[in-house]
């Protein structure tokens, strides 16, 4: 039976923003303090992207669909090579980038196909076509064998392997330090009271406790404001990447320059802007929502951030994945906190 053609569909113009903001600071691996730790990360894929160019590229490789058939001389329909691999290989860089921005590339497929008006077979075709699931138009997803299917993932009550305390992951009421924190991991490094006060007034303003600021900084970075990641450009307290920097209205050369007091400010900036755009205006942070809206902001509202079916970002991070369930969650970035806490006395000089 031939496939149905889609050419003949007119494709919906952009619709308006929905996610914009920083999508991260960090979003890959090699980190510059050992394989757990996120700071320093980058990859070449990683854009700051939001849904709406997200959805304008699936809107175009939906448009190229139509060229992937051809006839022969004899009439017999057959798929263009040529076509083929173009759309693989740009169906790839187009998960990557969705995934780095924490966005659902099967829902943006599927509002594309709701908004189109496509056909059952239409919508089959497509699945076929660019290997994604679609959901029916009841909300539920389609049957297809695919392993594209990223629509129930994150759904936090899938995993039966999630532990951690559930009130170190809330997003309301007072947030206390981390109990029982381990000083193993306290940076071998020597900071003024200035500094340590400075957290403190920040972290008031951000709404976390300074404690687990201090944790989120010091396990990408070592409290260094000149720390640089050797395989990237991710650079200073909370790794900044080149793009943020320079939506925070700065650049990494100049961030590398700051002392450790001075880069304290666009820290600052920095979780205003992220609290901001992705939820959290109003609401104290935990450690793990410190962490998340680092690691990757447009998740962080999510109790499982990322996991082993996700590819690359789970696998380049897989030592954060302290229970080894396959899935990071927040209760996992809450022990990482837990574990990076600094000894004062021996940074600040504090008794």
């Amino acid at each position: 039976m031939p496939e149905i053609s889609i050419s003949n569909i007119k494709m919906p113009t952009t619709t308006s923003l929905n996610q914009t903001g920083l999508l991260g600071a960090n979003s890959g691996a090699n980190s510059l303090f050992g394989d757990d730790i996120i700071g320093g990360t980058e990859d070449s894929y990683v854009s700051e992207m939001s849904k709406s160019q997200i959805k304008a590229k699936a809107q175009e490789l939906v448009r190229k669909t139509k060229n992937l058939k051809t006839r022969d001389a004899d009439g017999n329909e057959k798929t263009n090579p040529n076509v083929r691999k173009s759309l693989d290989k740009q169906m790839k860089m187009l998960k990557e980038q969705a995934e780095a921005a924490g966005i659902d590339l099967n829902e943006i497929f599927s509002e594309i196909a709701e908004e189109s008006k496509m056909t059952r077979k239409q919508r089959k075709e497509l699945q076929k076509n660019l290997k994604v699931s679609l959901k029916k138009k009841s909300g539920s997803e389609s049957s297809t064998d695919t392993s594209a299917s990223t629509t129930n993932k994150f759904n936090p009550f899938k995993f039966g392997n999630m532990s951690g305390s559930m009130s170190a992951m809330t997003n309301t009421g007072t947030i206390t330090p981390t109990s029982n924190p381990s000083y193993g991991n306290t940076p071998n490094v020597k900071l003024d009271q200035n500094f340590l006060n400075k957290t403190k007034d920040i972290s008031q303003r951000i709404g976390c406790d300074y404690k687990d600021l201090l944790a989120v900084m010091n396990s990408e970075s070592g409290l260094k404001s000149n720390a640089k990641n050797p395989k990237g450009s991710a650079t200073g307290l909370i790794q900044f990447m080149p793009a943020t920097a320079k939506m925070l209205g700065t650049t990494t050369d100049e961030l590398r320059k700051m002392s450790p007091t001075q880069q304290l400010d666009y820290v600052e900036k920095f979780f205003l802007q992220v609290k901001k755009t992705y939820g959290f205006e109003g609401k104290k942070l935990s450690g793990a929502d410190l962490y998340a809206l680092v690691f990757m902001p447009a998740r962080a509202n999510r109790e499982v951030l990322t996991s082993a079916t996700d590819g690359k970002t789970y696998s380049m991070n897989k030592g954060l994945d302290k229970d080894g369930d396959g899935h990071i969650s927040k209760a996992d970035l809450q022990r990482r906190v837990a574990s990076c806490y600094v000894d004062e006395a021996k940074v600040f000089g504090t008794a």
